[in-house]
């Protein structure tokens, strides 16, 4: 039983201690505002159903967010980190005055492995938005 479950119970039972005092005319009278008491009851809970689920919803759709945010962040900063290793490569392999054989040596594997993974994170955050 929920904290709102307690809550309508204590409303109708406030109700129905009313209906005790006052002791309406006649028993059709008092049948009906007991079913208008219930279908009110069963109202109230369907409304507090709906905020909780639209509550719940809301929260998942947050946390969806953020994990996508992060996974961008993330892209980003290794794709980033690629960039900078080839390009620092290139620089060093400038510097130390290497042909350009045993500069594609050195660079050949690590742009074919940053390839590798960053297809396969683009590619699956691609599958994942569809």
């Amino acid at each position: 039983m929920t904290r709102f479950d307690s809550q309508i119970d204590d409303i109708a039972e406030d109700a129905l201690a009313v209906l005790e005092r006052h002791r309406l005319d006649g028993a059709a009278d008092c049948a009906e505002l007991l079913v208008r008491l219930e279908q009110a009851k069963a109202e109230a809970h369907r409304k507090i159903a709906a905020q909780v689920e639209a509550i719940y919803r809301a929260g998942c759709d947050d946390a969806v967010q953020a994990e996508r945010r992060m996974e961008a962040r993330v892209r980003t900063a290794v794709l980033v980190i690629v960039v900078a290793v080839v390009a620092a490569l290139s620089v060093l392999a400038l510097v130390l005055r290497l042909d350009a054989q045993q500069f594609t040596l050195y660079l050949a594997p690590v742009t074919g492995m940053a390839g590798t993974v960053l297809g396969y994170w683009f590619g699956a955050a691609g599958r994942r938005t569809r």
